[in-house]
């Protein structure tokens, strides 16, 4: 069971690591309850948020926070039983107290891209560290591990336990300064962090419009997003929307609905048209005939 082999291996980090202290960096945009959850905690964890000071309501109830753990306390297990199922973090052990390591991660807020944008760079999304610890190259993992012992985790793509160890974690405060940017990605990499972080934004539009999904294991449907994604780009379809609308008449249809002879060619036609105005031309006649045919029983 994931939970208690991730308790197992976090308890012997601690172990090896005399001294260490256990946090969480939570992504609270995850779960809109997971603010109230840390404030009304009755072990009262201390925590600092990883965005700027200053922040409103509405960026308070999504910020990232990072969190110091007792091992012991109900929050501890409460977040081990959550993040089994649901990405609202993963945990990090490091010697540094809680101040110096929440001004050392905020130096990790931005990414500089190839074409010299510097968006919010997502590190506390163990969807998107997963990601990062596959794709960075060893200066850029240094770079970022340097100010902790071990991270470990939930790998949502591969439903299992993620974790990484920097042994030369012997950073002085004096060097543990905030940068503006700290990490720069080249165009190789930005393309391969859209590959692999594509499935679980198509998962969250999905279950935002069809909240039933949630029903079904993760990993299932990662793995059905991933095939329609690659489909729906044959059709030209390049962003999370128009991927979006096309995952979702595969489930309100049938997987296989753009194989209908008629939707086929309206799709496939090779016009200065957005996917999205492509299907609204197609006829509600077409739609109910190929939803009969494969025996959905959906509003199109």
């Amino acid at each position: 069971m994931i939970t208690t082999e991730l308790d197992n291996l976090l308890r012997s980090k601690i172990v090896q690591r005399g001294g260490a202290t256990l946090y969480f960096l939570m992504d609270a945009a995850s779960d809109s309850c997971l603010p109230g959850k840390l404030w009304q905690c009755e072990d009262q964890p201390h925590y600092k948020p990883l965005l700027a000071e200053s922040m409103t309501h509405e960026v308070v109830n999504e910020a990232p926070y990072l969190v110091s753990l007792s091992m012991e306390s109900p929050f501890y297990q409460w977040l081990l039983e959550t993040l089994s199922e649901t990405p609202i973090g993963y945990f990090m052990v490091s010697k540094r107290d809680l101040l110096t390591l929440s001004e050392a991660l905020k130096g990790f807020n931005r990414v500089r891209l190839a074409n010299g944008e510097t968006p919010l760079f997502r590190y506390f999304d163990p969807r998107v560290i997963c990601s990062f610890l596959k794709i960075g190259n060893a200066e850029q993992l240094q770079d970022f591990s340097s100010h902790f012992d071990a991270i470990a985790g939930v790998d949502y793509r591969e439903s299992k336990i993620f974790s990484y160890d920097n042994s030369s974690s012997n950073m002085t405060h004096s060097n543990a300064q905030k940068k503006c940017v700290s990490l720069s990605f080249t165009e190789s990499q930005q393309q391969q962090f859209v590959e692999r972080t594509l499935p679980f934004q198509i998962d969250h539009y999905m279950v935002t419009h069809y909240p039933e999904i949630k029903e079904q294991a993760l990993t299932d449907r990662l793995s059905r997003w991933e095939s329609s994604i690659s489909t729906a780009n044959k059709y030209g379809c390049n962003n999370v929307d128009e991927i979006g609308l096309f995952v979702s008449l595969g489930y309100i249809i049938d997987v296989d609905f753009h194989l209908h002879p008629d939707i086929h060619k309206q799709l496939a036609q090779d016009e200065p048209l957005t996917f999205g105005e492509k299907v609204a031309k197609i006829s509600h006649r077409l739609w109910e005939e190929a939803k009969h045919s494969t025996g959905s029983h959906r509003d199109v």
